[in-house]
């Protein structure tokens, strides 16, 4: 994406740019010369921002989209990752290959900005975040879902931590359960071949969703019965163990799409694609990448 410039610009791509404003340049920082920012890319950057920087009305105070990859720190004295602090009016976050604990680490920094802004979001999306702990993750995800209004959620890869408390080796996380996501995007189950039954794991997880509708599994390499399960789900199981998926996308040519597509049109059921979600991560950085 071309980096859009001056005061009418309502999308901006950042890349190793400094966003804050050094104190010793008496121009404007970026932010400073682009307020009307409502689409934010923020990628190969680096940052050491600190709580204190943070202006009362925001960096971007009328944004509503932000995507971060590749966003690390270059000190550990460096608080907040720039999700917070761009706007209160922000309602989707995509994140990918960002040092979550670095970021989202800090228990006091979270309790006194990040629940409220979090659950505000209608889409969350945390790809390539390995490592990372359990607790940070909780910290991010849990406020999205209890704020109510979170429609779409990506986890890929599935973080192994967060796996239902069913699966062995793994804690509590029935926190998880909710009735708001309509689309999840999950994966990753592949990685940990041998570990977990991908199968099973993914039926834990569809069942935390009671309002879900469309599900993206990407490669992964489910039975073709577990996902029939899914779409046949009736209306007295879905309270019980998650909503009917009526729209599936995947990418495993393993899977007998045309045969799942003819069966579900059939029975008008819903529909089954062999490419990714729309608005996917990974067709949303093609997409900038193109640009």
């Amino acid at each position: 994406m071309k980096k859009s410039k001056g005061r009418s610009a309502t999308a901006i791509s950042l890349a190793s740019e400094m966003i804050w404003r050094n104190p010793r340049d008496p121009s404007p920082s970026v932010a400073g010369r682009t307020p009307n920012v409502r689409e934010l890319w923020i990628h190969n950057f680096c940052t050491q921002l600190q709580a204190s920087d943070v202006p009362e009305a925001g960096f971007w105070p009328k944004a509503e989209y932000l995507y971060c990859r590749d966003v690390v720190r270059n000190d550990r004295t460096s608080r907040g990752l720039p999700v917070f602090g761009i706007s209160e009016h922000v309602t989707e976050v995509f994140i990918d290959r960002c040092e979550l604990d670095l970021f989202f680490g800090d228990k006091e920094l979270y309790e006194a900005s990040y629940d409220g802004e979090l659950a505000k979001l209608k889409s969350l999306s945390l790809t390539n975040i390995l490592g990372a702990a359990r607790e940070t993750l909780e910290r991010i995800i849990r406020p999205s879902l209890e704020g109510g209004k979170l429609e779409a959620l990506q986890l890929n890869p599935y973080p192994f931590k967060l796996l239902p408390a069913s699966h062995p080796r793994v804690g509590d996380n029935d926190w998880l359960r909710n009735k708001c996501v309509k689309h999840l995007t999950v994966g990753g189950f592949n990685l940990l071949h041998g570990l977990i039954d991908p199968d099973a794991a993914l039926t834990a997880i569809v069942g935390q969703c009671g309002a879900l509708e469309s599900l993206d599994i990407g490669q992964e390499a489910v039975q073709a019965a577990t996902l029939v399960a899914f779409i046949k789900k009736k209306e007295n199981e879905k309270a019980r163990d998650g909503g009917r998926v009526r729209a599936l996308y995947h990418d495993n040519p393993e899977l007998p799409t045309y045969d799942l597509q003819a069966w579900v049109r059939e029975k008008d059921l819903g529909e089954v694609h062999r490419r990714p979600y729309p608005g996917s991560s990974e067709e949303l950085w093609r997409n900038l990448s193109d640009r």
